[in-house]
């Protein structure tokens, strides 16, 4: 069986051709297509390396922005709830398994970030944040990774009156099979807090009420 190793795959070097004699000579040529069969099989073993679905992101990381652009309001005090995506703003269209973008939101549920390529992602997202009433409200935001909580992950902060926050951090996460997803969720103690849309104005891009960026960190 072939090694599959990439660190054992090893950069060709320009083969050392043998100098030509005056007259043709049958072990000269057999010296000189040895010297080229060499080196074009080194090269074929990198090129392998560089167009396999598992390795061939050495050369092309994927990545995705989604945002939305509507207003999205606790609907449960105290009861987790998924952030949704109705907006591509930037995108990797490289076809990976089977035959999927790399990352994409899935259509059946806009809360959910579809991941095809195994390895290490930065995520990073930000939401504005609104209250809606006086009172002090208590509010977390989390990473889920296939519908389960990712450790340590979760954050918390307070707002109250009629404030905006906006809140931003990252995360760094491991995905170990194609197809896995990832979610956004955030909880709070009151249903008068929202994440926050404002449509653009003449001088002004519109708000969205949330932004997620996804890009690879390491192969």
């Amino acid at each position: 069986m072939a090694n599959t190793n990439i660190a054992n795959v090893k950069p060709p070097k320009s083969p050392n051709l043998p100098i030509p004699p005056t007259q043709y000579s049958q072990d000269y040529m057999n010296q000189f297509t040895d010297a080229l069969r060499l080196y074009f099989n080194q090269v074929d073993i990198l090129l392998r390396f560089a167009v396999t679905p598992t390795l061939g992101y050495y050369l092309d990381r994927p990545y995705i922005a989604v945002s939305d652009s509507t207003s999205q309001s606790i609907l449960a005090a105290n009861t987790p709830q998924a952030v949704t995506f109705n907006t591509t703003d930037l995108h990797d269209n490289t076809q990976g398994f089977n035959f999927q973008p790399d990352m994409f939101i899935n259509p059946l549920d806009s809360s959910q970030i579809i991941i095809y390529f195994p390895s290490i992602y930065n995520i990073q997202f930000s939401m504005q944040v609104h209250s809606t009433s006086a009172s002090a409200k208590t509010v977390y935001i989390w990473l889920a990774q296939n519908g389960v909580a990712v450790p340590n992950t979760a954050s918390r902060f307070q707002i109250s009156g009629s404030n905006e926050q906006v809140v931003a951090w990252n995360f760094l996460v491991e995905t170990f099979q194609p197809g896995e997803f990832i979610q956004l969720m955030w909880q709070a103690d009151s249903t008068t807090v929202e994440a926050l849309a404002v449509p653009a104005t003449a001088t002004i891009p519109a708000i969205p009420s949330t932004i997620l960026t996804i890009t690879q960190a390491s192969p």
